[in-house]
């Protein structure tokens, strides 16, 4: 498979070219990958592979499809911004000191967008133990056009702002709007 990270094409496989060993350039960050294109399969395995060369690799790979799984997301993110520990299916503290990949966030409605970016943004400014407690990396996949949504209001600008750190663009081109 091969992707984009920024204009440079890089083979997903293990590190066996050259341009392979862009993929970790920010390997000992936690910063946010915003994975681009391509399809649910090719998304994934890009997310795997940047989880498999990060130092959070020993941590758990969590993955949740957005469109199917938003119900999920929204109770975990109201569970982390409200500190609370009865959660019974909490994907963030899953995906603790590994990467919780959410794919398909175009799908999401404007009340998880806003919890979303309420977690990115605190997790940004970490200065409180609640906003440090959740030491993970967070990696985001489309299949659609997010700048194309954030320009017309469908996404939001701010959100996309904080995930858009490192950019993979899958060769192919976008399959359409939000689902």
């Amino acid at each position: 498979m091969v992707a984009r990270i920024g204009t440079h094409p890089v083979s997903l496989r293990p590190a066996t070219s050259p341009s392979a060993r862009l993929l970790p350039f920010h390997r000992h960050a936690l910063t946010h990958v915003l994975i681009l294109g391509g399809d649910a399969a090719e998304r994934r395995e890009s997310a795997l592979a940047i989880h498999a060369e990060s130092a959070l690799r020993s941590g758990a790979f969590v993955s949740l499809d957005c469109v199917r799984e938003e119900p999920r997301l929204a109770r975990a993110l109201e569970a982390w911004m409200t500190d609370s520990r009865d959660s019974s299916d909490p994907p963030l503290m899953a995906a603790q000191r590994g990467t919780l990949f959410l794919d398909r966030i175009e799908a999401l409605q404007a009340p998880t967008q806003r919890r979303l970016l309420a977690f990115v943004t605190q997790r940004a400014g970490a200065t409180t133990e609640l906003e440090r407690r959740w030491g993970g990396r967070l990696i985001c996949g489309s299949e659609a056009d997010l700048d194309g949504l954030a320009g017309d209001g469908t996404f939001l600008l701010p959100l996309l702002d904080c995930l858009d750190k490192a950019r993979v663009s899958l060769e192919g081109a976008f399959r359409g709007g939000a689902a």
